[in-house]
């Protein structure tokens, strides 16, 4: 059962990645704040092979900050919180080692990590919902945070 969680966290996070992360990304790094363009896709290989990997690790922080935050309810504001939270404090610090090893500027690093934040925040409830999906189909479980009448519709 693990490697299915494995699969699906994984699955999602990279989902959220191509929809969210690409455009947002390059946008943020190259035009707003003028990142050379040979470190901006050093740094992204980096963080995509340091992030990807380890994606199951968001996925568990999101379901620890699911409980903490929502407890018994199924609140969407608090769920959208701890969604965007989970992405945050899993990618922001990757994103930082890997900007300092190619050596983009401190000020760089701190505006890209807000706005990352700003948008994981916005965001996170699609991942959140991916995230529910792909469990839902490679993972059925509990866990998934996915209604049972809903599991019976995909089937």
């Amino acid at each position: 059962m693990a490697l299915k969680y494995i699969a699906a966290d994984t699955i999602a996070f990279v989902v959220y990645g191509i929809i969210i992360g690409g455009i947002v990304t390059l946008v943020s790094e190259v035009w707003i704040l003028d990142v050379k363009i040979e470190q901006f896709w050093k740094v992204r290989l980096l963080y995509i092979l340091l992030a990807v990997p380890g994606a199951r690790i968001c996925g568990k922080l999101t379901n620890q900050l699911r409980a903490f935050l929502l407890g018994t309810s199924e609140h969407i504001v608090r769920k959208s919180i701890a969604e965007g939270l989970s992405l945050s404090l899993y990618k922001i610090p990757i994103y930082i080692l890997c900007a300092i090893i190619f050596q983009v500027s401190g000020r760089q690093i701190g505006a890209a990590s807000l706005m990352f934040l700003i948008w994981s925040m916005a965001t996170g409830w699609i991942y959140g919902w991916i995230l529910d999906r792909a469990r839902l189909l490679l993972a059925p479980s509990p866990e998934s945070k996915v209604p049972q009448a809903a599991y019976e519709k995909i089937s």
